[in-house]
């Protein structure tokens, strides 16, 4: 009986030449996914290019004003002025400037609107908000920022409005960029975006106080006069908080009528309460206007004041309705009553 032969399997040459193959089609395959990348990034850059359209915002005059206009909203180098911020908005954006739209969008969110002004702040949105996300997708500093701020007021219920701002508030802070700093230290305070740690939203607000940024020292004085803060700028937060309250930011003149209110960190003081409280509203802090009629309605530094009280109650109703605002009302309604009124 013949003996069976046995099968000698592919040659040394031919496992080479398998292996030539095997490593060609890999590299054929990495190339077309480089391709198919490329491929993708162009098509959203021209995207991004066709978003932006005839927006003027990088042409020097209108970027100019921009900046301008932002270091005013945030006192980067000079005192916060809310109302001159607003002027140069406007102004850029009427020179075809869609970022400074942006920011003039998000100044005027903060006022109390007849609705013809709503609908026109609507139309101001739409308007700019291609060319904010075709900026943000080219790593414009500016249109992240925007980007991420219109959606500031839905990141309780809206899980794509947080991943937003971890992304571009997160990018933008990291570059050093003052108001996403600022941004992300309340936001971390808050803990609807990062988790709350008082030492995290410390080291932000710090880092835009350092770049000059006025809106950073008051985050650092209001960071610093928490229950739960301990660091090295508790003994410093008065400094801190009249400097930024000099300056005119909200965060620091309310926190200094907090504090003189209660009488936490400083003499119980209704008069200097309510003078911090005004100073608040003026600044644009809407809940200013809450607390300084409290204080005239129950007359806390002086005769009581109904009429004073009704104006600044209605005009922190126009920022919204809760509890505390309709028993104010409920309140002022019934010491009217009883003078007459």
């Amino acid at each position: 009986m013949q003996a069976e032969q046995r099968n000698p399997g592919p040659s040394t040459e031919q496992k080479f030449r398998i292996r030539l193959l095997v490593f060609i089609a890999l590299l054929c395959l990495l190339a077309l996914s480089i391709l198919v990348l490329a491929g993708r990034s162009a098509l959203l850059l021209y995207g991004s290019h066709r978003m932006i359209g005839d927006s003027t915002h990088q042409e020097e005059g209108n970027a100019a004003l921009r900046e301008q206009g932002r270091n005013l909203l945030y006192g980067i180098g000079c005192p916060i002025d809310q109302q001159r911020a607003e002027q140069l908005f406007r102004e850029a954006y009427q020179a075809g400037d869609k970022l400074s739209g942006g920011y003039l969008y998000m100044v005027i969110r903060h006022k109390v609107l007849s609705e013809d002004e709503q609908n026109e702040q609507g139309r101001l949105w739409r308007d700019c908000k291609p060319a904010i996300y075709g900026a943000a997708y080219q790593g414009d500093m500016d249109g992240k920022f925007l980007a991420a701020m219109r959606q500031k007021y839905v990141l309780d219920d809206n899980t794509e409005a947080v991943r937003l701002w971890r992304k571009e508030i997160g990018e933008a802070s990291d570059a050093g960029f003052p108001p996403a700093m600022v941004e992300r230290g309340y936001r971390i305070l808050d803990g609807d975006v990062w988790d709350y740690d008082v030492n995290e939203a410390m080291d932000w607000f710090r880092k835009a106080h350092e770049a000059g940024c006025l809106a950073g020292t008051g985050g650092m004085g209001a960071t610093a006069a928490l229950n739960d803060y301990s660091g090295r700028e508790k003994p410093l937060m008065i400094e801190y908080l009249r400097q930024a309250a000099d300056g005119g930011d909200p965060m620091g003149n309310l926190t200094l009528g907090n504090m003189y209110y209660y009488g936490d960190g400083l003499p119980l003081d209704y008069g200097q309460a309510l003078e911090y409280y005004r100073r608040t509203a003026e600044a644009g802090g809407s809940n200013g206007y809450r607390y300084v009629a409290r204080i005239l309605i129950r007359g806390l530094a002086g005769p009581a004041d109904l009429a004073g009280g009704r104006a600044a109650l209605e005009t922190s109703l126009g920022y919204g309705e809760d509890e505390e605002k309709l028993a104010l009302l409920a309140e002022l309604e019934e010491l009217e009553a009883a003078a007459g009124r």
